[in-house]
């Protein structure tokens, strides 16, 4: 029981300590409260919450010995270092999402939000801002380079530990003699060998802020529960799941939908609490009031979705061919574009015969009780699987877009695979010879396919990662090359880059350039990964028209980054418009050239050759 409460008590700290932590600070921030020491205050009152809740949780009631302890720590290793060995090149992760999450805890370490910065429009402006505030306090003692580094190790950190997690919630929320070990083995195979998800986004998808409140999801959830005991654990419970929302806000929805397959089957085994169901709604209520008060841009932003009326026919629909389709985009991400990675076909039919299976079983075996908790198992997974769908297309308006379901869903869809496994598991042990033979090779079966395909994505990964590798020297060399050519003043840089999504975000052509914004004071003119262009300063195929060039402060330094090829094309444009000014070559910087441009001179520049 002393580990058991220990492991409880260990969890429910430290979700509890980073959502009231980040609320805490939020508010301060948001309403311009800052003071000396404030990030202190915030920090005192996340441990003094985390310390009064944990001591007050009930422990596990799943047993755990010491062969399962040891058992749990080969597994959670074994996966630690597959992450480690397929991400140990380069000093930051080869994907780029994770610039965003160190430049807003850099602008927060100021005293600022981002969107405090950032114009409406901007991914910056709209970005949860939750993730930044938890990072911002490494910015009193470490370097810029160093907290990069430190954020790739935490990434991969959340990416091992979060199928562990999951497995202590369904262990504590659906009891069962299934032995703790073998449960944390079926949740590790069902996200990196089944759903596949997990693993995906760290070499393609980035994602670093929802997979922080996936990671913490659960545990939020265990605290939401035991939370109805008293009005104080309520405040605190509340609190910690608004802080979860400032994370991820779609992590709102996955906490609802998962609730609500939980009470479900509460509600099957006639063992409802109608005082905790108000408290959970309330709680429910409150945070979303929260965030309409604080961040009603968010609420206002076209990519939040919005309610409006429901879709309900063509909503069912949708939701049908998700679950008949070869190939759908919202259950099987990685297999919506060509990243080379083996994709899951009839993700969904595989996801209802986890559905299906232990109910069958269950029905078939009335007396394990094993089989009973997974099948609690998979129809709260299952529910929540329905009604995220339902969000997504607009079924239940709840004002998130399906993409950002999306990228909850794998979580739900490894939930329902662990009960597919365990079931099968389960029978291969308390079965006839027969349900135990069959069931066996099953397991083997299934086992190997699952080597195969984790051995496969780790090959891939590692080859991407290596492919990648951005080192800190790569990074140093372009900060430095183009901080020296700004000689001191303000630095303005026009790139050569590539717009997506209505040029909402913009990629650099060289990785260590999506970092520039971070380890120097310069500002791309023409967007960046987390903020738009100027208005028009992608016109010229990307690069600012002579109107914007002679709106920009001429005592700037103003820095083209381009292949010699496009600079000679943007050359020839602005000496097409009769713009007079001064190309002075600087070097090179991630294998593009660096040049100062001056205007105002009376000769038209001369295009440079490639």
């Amino acid at each position: 029981m002393l580990q058991r409460l220990l492991v409880d008590r260990l969890l429910v700290a430290v979700a509890v300590f980073t959502t009231f932590y980040i609320s805490i600070k939020f508010i301060f921030l948001r309403y311009g409260l800052v003071f000396p020491g404030y990030g202190l205050f915030a920090l005192s009152c996340g441990a003094l919450a985390a310390i009064l809740f944990a001591r007050s949780i009930r422990p596990s009631p799943f047993l755990l010995s010491r062969t399962d302890i040891t058992a749990s720590a080969v597994v959670v290793g074994l996966f630690g270092l597959l992450v480690g060995a397929e991400f140990s090149s380069g000093y930051i992760l080869p994907v780029h999402d994770p610039i965003a999450v160190p430049i807003f805890g850099q602008i927060i370490a100021g005293g600022r939000l981002p969107m405090d910065v950032y114009q409406p429009g901007d991914s910056g402006f709209t970005y949860p801002p939750g993730y930044p505030i938890l990072i911002s306090p490494l910015f009193g003692f470490a370097s810029k380079y160093r907290i990069l580094f430190l954020f790739k190790l935490l990434n991969l950190a959340v990416v091992v530990a979060t199928p562990a997690v999951w497995a202590w919630g369904i262990a504590r929320l659906f009891p069962s003699k299934i032995r703790p070990s073998l449960l944390l083995a079926g949740t590790y195979v069902a996200f990196f060998g089944l759903e596949r998800t997990l693993p995906f986004t760290l070499p393609f998808a980035g994602k670093n802020a929802m997979l922080l409140a996936g990671l913490l999801c659960p545990i939020i959830i265990v605290v939401l529960l035991e939370s109805s005991r008293s009005l104080w654990q309520f405040a605190i419970g509340t609190v910690a799941l608004f802080g979860l929302t400032l994370i991820h806000f779609s992590a709102l929805h996955m906490t609802a939908a998962l609730l609500a397959g939980y009470l479900l089957v509460r509600l099957i085994e006639r063992d409802i609490d109608l005082r905790q169901i108000v408290l959970l709604g309330a709680a429910g209520v409150l945070t979303a009031i929260g965030i309409l008060f604080t961040l009603q841009e968010v609420v206002r932003d076209p990519r939040a979705g919005g309610f409006g009326s429901p879709e309900i026919l063509s909503g069912l629909s949708l939701m049908a061919a998700a679950f008949t389709s070869e190939q759908n985009w919202l259950m099987t991400i990685y297999a919506s574009q060509d990243f080379g990675v083996a994709g899951s076909p009839y993700k969904g039919l595989q996801l209802l015969l986890c559905f299906g299976g232990p109910l069958l079983a269950s029905w078939l075996v009335p007396s394990s009780k094993n089989l009973r908790a997974l099948r609690q198992i998979s129809i709260a997974f299952f529910t929540a699987l329905v009604l995220s769908l339902a969000f997504a297309f607009r079924v239940i308006p709840a004002g998130i877009q399906a993409e950002f379901v999306g990228w909850y869903l794998f979580f739900l869809q490894a939930g329902l695979f662990t009960s597919g496994i365990l079931t099968v598991l389960v029978l291969a042990r308390e079965g006839n010879i027969l349900t135990r033979r069959i069931f066996t090779a099953a397991a083997i079966v299934g086992g190997l396919s699952a080597v195969a395909l984790i051995s496969f994505d780790t090959v891939h990964y590692t080859k991407w990662n290596n492919s990648q590798r951005v080192s800190k020297a790569d990074l140093s060399q372009v900060a430095h090359t183009i901080s020296d050519a700004a000689e001191g003043r303000q630095c303005l840089l026009i790139s050569e880059s590539i717009g997506m999504v209505n040029d909402f975000v913009i990629f650099q052509l060289a990785k260590p350039l999506e970092y520039v914004e971070y380890l120097t004071n310069c500002n791309f003119v023409n967007g960046s990964y987390v903020h738009r262009s100027l208005p028009h300063a992608r016109d010229l195929d990307g690069m600012p028209p002579p109107s914007i060039l002679t709106s920009l402060p001429s005592d700037a330094a103003i820095l083209v980054i381009a292949q010699p090829e496009r600079l000679q094309k943007y050359t020839a444009q602005l000496n097409d418009a009769n713009l007079a000014h001064k190309l002075t070559a600087l070097g090179t910087t991630a294998g593009l050239g660096v040049w100062r441009i001056t205007l105002g001179d009376a000769e038209r520049t001369v295009p440079p050759g490639p």
